[in-house]
């Protein structure tokens, strides 16, 4: 392991560990600049798959923000362009950069993105926007939707099942009614808007149709053939209901082939805020009441704070002071009062009122998407915790918000890959609930606990992880050197089977060794990284210890 590596490692683990906890805004304005309240915050940054869009958005632009003096956080001060964290300097930089020379990076530097198989999702090309650990630099040379397929592609896996990105690919184009970019390319802001509105089904995990508005489909359907000739017949809906719109949801504007852009997309950061005539003021100081009345009287306007990839102070009190890029603004929506549907949008109002209705030659589509991982189905949980009681293991977990779930199965391990049901409850779906089981006879060694929860359709998700060691000092299991390079000694108690995982749970090594307290196995040909390494000892009582090939 490398000394940039290890750096980089203990600036993020503090970074991001502190974040979860103490993350606050400088909102000096809950209209204007809203975010969410703590301790609502990623726990992950490049290093592994995030588990929902808003987590994802969050995490990606979270050192641009702090930077902007967006985001506050104890330990970390700002000087000019750069964080200052343990007394390391971390340069941050960020660029609106529109398709063209330099958009894609190469598939060379998958590396600094810290995901082993991100290849998979990005095969050819990737959006600009990763930390480099030579450097501490947290780089962005992106545009709108490069953010956005950057953190769309860094959710869940790298499957059409698992992964926002491809599956949304892999509907569009079995629709086959509207256009999507290949796999490895950058799709664009149009692309979002108009195929929001031909999802008519809504998969659990998957992606849903929230609401939208698009002009006349002739049209849009004559201006996807031009662009795609064996494109279907365009079946994109308008749909109501704008207010129902959630953090984490996906917005996207799509422009017609007149304007200087594409579209714009966008992650919003909390609920739309319905703004009365008396809120709308303060955003049109200059405005007569009259006129602000009027308007407010004829649409329904909403103030929508959201995180993004745009020029500077593209939004109205936007973080972006210095210079563009990632950051966050709040856009004003303009709906239907009938059917609350988007009709249009007001970027950086002021002076007056206007904005760019779907209608016009100028806005093709407005639409809403909601992409909803495994992780997030069908309960949040509030607490989950494992402790050791006189030789057994007490187990609580309490859900904050449940409904529509079917049952709760604990599950036991003692490695932390494969996982055995010890206790299964119905649950109660009274929006919240607390749960206790007791795990009589654990494993003398590591033992992970889970919580598989069950939805009525049958839909599985899984709680973090908790663990709780029952090892005698005679009996404990310890691997040395740690980190190792080119063997592990072993130093147990009659061991006689060890097996190795990766930090994927993929087996590496699965071998009987002779019968010995202290027993070498070579690890010159692993990967560097974490491993998990199992030990059976000839009484079937099972050891788990980690160790980090260099």
């Amino acid at each position: 392991m490398t000394d940039s590596y290890i750096k980089r490692f203990a600036f993020l683990a503090s970074f991001i560990f502190i974040s979860k906890f103490v993350f606050t805004a400088n909102a000096t304005n809950s209209l204007r600049d809203t975010a969410i309240s703590p301790p609502l915050i990623t726990t992950k940054y490049n290093d592994t798959f995030y588990n929902s869009v808003l987590e994802a958005a969050m995490g990606i632009a979270q050192p641009y923000l702090l930077q902007q003096k967006y985001y506050t956080m104890p330990g970390v001060t700002v000087n000019g362009n750069a964080l200052v964290y343990n007394g390391v300097t971390y340069p941050v930089s960020e660029v609106y950069f529109n398709p063209g020379t330099g958009y894609y990076i190469p598939s060379s530097s998958y590396a600094q993105y810290g995901i082993s198989n991100f290849k998979s999702v990005w095969p050819n090309q990737c959006p600009n926007a990763f930390y480099d650990s030579a450097t501490h630099s947290f780089n962005a040379k992106i545009d709108c939707v490069g953010f956005g397929t950057r953190l769309l592609s860094a959710i869940g896996g790298t499957t059409s099942s698992t992964n926002p990105y491809l599956s949304f690919i892999a509907r569009i184009k079995t629709n086959n009614t509207g256009l999507m970019a290949s796999k490895g390319f950058v799709a664009t802001a149009y692309e979002f808007a108009v195929d929001f509105p031909t999802l008519k089904t809504a998969p659990k995990p998957g992606w849903a149709y929230i609401a939208g508005n698009v002009c006349a489909t002739s049209v849009i359907d004559g201006y996807n053939k031009t662009l795609q000739s064996g494109l279907g017949t365009y079946n994109g809906v308008r749909k109501g209901g704008f207010a129902l719109c959630q953090p984490g949801d996906v917005m996207a504007f799509g422009y017609d082939s007149t304007s200087s852009s594409n579209g714009h997309f966008m992650i919003l950061e909390t609920k739309p805020q319905l703004l009365d005539a008396t809120l709308l003021q303060t955003y049109y100081p200059k405005v007569s009441a009259a006129r602000v009345k009027s308007f407010s009287t004829a649409h329904k306007v909403y103030a929508v704070p959201v995180i993004d990839d745009s020029g500077k102070s593209a939004h109205f009190n936007d973080s972006r002071t210095s210079y563009s890029g990632i950051g966050h603004g709040t856009v004003l929506i303009v709906a239907d009062t009938a059917d609350d549907a988007p009709v249009g949008f007001i970027f950086s109002p002021g002076t007056s009122i206007s904005y760019s209705p779907v209608d016009t030659s100028h806005c093709y589509a407005i639409s809403v998407g909601r992409y909803v991982s495994a992780a997030q189905l069908p309960v949040t949980f509030s607490s989950f915790e494992a402790k050791s009681s006189n030789e057994k293991v007490v187990i609580n977990w309490q859900t904050a918000t449940e409904s529509n779930v079917s049952e709760f199965n604990l599950q036991h391990s003692i490695d932390g890959f494969s996982f055995n049901t010890i206790f299964s409850v119905k649950a109660n779906n009274l929006g919240a609930g607390n749960y206790t089981s007791t795990h009589k006879y654990p494993n003398k060694g590591a033992n992970y606990y889970r919580i598989q929860t069950v939805d009525i359709d049958g839909v599985i998700s899984y709680s973090r992880l908790v663990s709780v060691p029952f090892v005698n000092d005679a009996e404990r299991l310890m691997v040395f050197p740690n980190p190792a390079r080119d063997f592990i000694t072993l130093q147990g108690t009659c061991i006689n089977r060890v097996t190795v995982f990766d930090s994927r749970g993929t087996i590496i090594l699965n071998q009987a060794i002779k019968e010995s307290k202290n027993s070498s196995i070579s690890v010159g040909k692993f990967k560097a990284g974490i491993y998990h390494l199992r030990a059976q000892a000839s009484n079937g009582e099972c050891y788990s210890v980690a160790f980090v090939k260099e």
